[in-house]
């Protein structure tokens, strides 16, 4: 596993749960998975974007 990896899971009502976003720290995109049919399967796959002050510090891959 790479480091700054997160999972969050999210359970809600259909047709919006169950989803899993996964993030490895190592990338400027994410992807959003559903549970269907007893397998992850992508549905969503987005950028990942700065705020207006934030800034990356590119050797920690951290926004401060």
């Amino acid at each position: 596993m790479s480091k700054g990896r997160f999972i969050i899971n999210h359970v809600g009502y259909l047709p919006d749960a169950p989803k899993r976003l996964v993030y490895d720290g190592s990338a400027e995109e994410f992807k959003i998975y559903r549970f269907i049919d007893c397998r992850l399967e992508e549905v969503f796959t987005g950028k990942l974007t700065l705020f207006e002050n934030d800034e990356l510090d590119e050797n920690r891959k951290t926004v401060e």
